[in-house]
């Protein structure tokens, strides 16, 4: 029986200068991670971006604690946007509040005059409302609903929400859990007992046994002479 392949999806995040790029803001910094199946391949895309002249706003450098000294020496997205699209391939892009994150890097991209990213945009925020309609679907209250330790999750980060996202999908969707299909694995299953010789003999079935009214005379009469035997009790009701 042949392995159907397995699915590859990157888990992907940004942080960046503030809430608006229609203002102006920029990204300055993206993780991504490659998800094959139900497990991490070990790949990882991690780069900081210098946004200049763009700085960062105070309310965002209170979330992620990254500042602009942080950030002068980073490369820019016309540096590192080869890499990066080679890394995500054409893989699903699993995104928490995607229209967010791609609106920065659309925007990136715009600025250089590329093309729209064109992957599939899968955004596990609207996926977890609607599994769990009125449960709080932030990243941290699916890390604390499906056991995924987030307690290096003291600011945000692009690689750490990256790595958090992709096993909080997988059990989201519950690929962690084994999906077999039963005709296949019946047929296998068959195919591998049959073929073991454990020499063993194996006996027919004899059927219901009736006492013979010899036998049963002589069970009342054993019976008989037990005071409150449990037979008598069942017999009286």
């Amino acid at each position: 029986m042949s392995e159907a392949p397995q699915k590859r999806f990157i888990a992907l995040d940004t942080e960046t200068t503030g809430l608006s790029y229609q203002d102006g803001d920029r990204v300055i910094e993206i993780g991504a991670v490659e998800v094959i199946g139900n497990l991490e391949s070990g790949r990882r895309y991690h780069t900081y971006l210098n946004p200049y002249p763009r700085q960062v706003h105070p309310d965002a450098f209170a979330v992620h604690g990254i500042s602009d000294e942080m950030l002068k020496d980073a490369p820019r997205f016309r540096d590192i946007y080869h890499d990066f699209f080679e890394f995500i391939g054409d893989a699903p892009l699993v995104i928490h509040n995607a229209s967010f994150d791609m609106g920065f890097l659309n925007e990136e991209c715009a600025r250089l005059s590329l093309k729209p990213i064109q992957n599939e945009i899968i955004d596990s925020l609207r996926v977890a409302r609607e599994k769990e309609p009125g449960k709080k679907a932030s990243l941290d209250h699916l890390c604390l609903r499906y056991g995924v330790d987030n307690t290096d999750r003291t600011l945000h980060g692009a690689l750490i929400d990256a790595t958090l996202l992709a096993r909080v999908y997988v059990k989201l969707m519950g690929l962690d859990k084994l999906n077999l299909d039963v005709a296949e694995e019946a047929t296998e299953i068959e195919a591998i007992t049959s073929s073991v010789n454990h020499n063993r003999i194996f006996r027919p079935s004899r059927g219901a046994i009736q006492p013979t009214p010899s036998e049963l005379a002589a069970h009342q009469k054993f019976i008989s002479g037990i005071k409150d035997s449990v037979w008598g009790i069942f017999q009286q009701n």
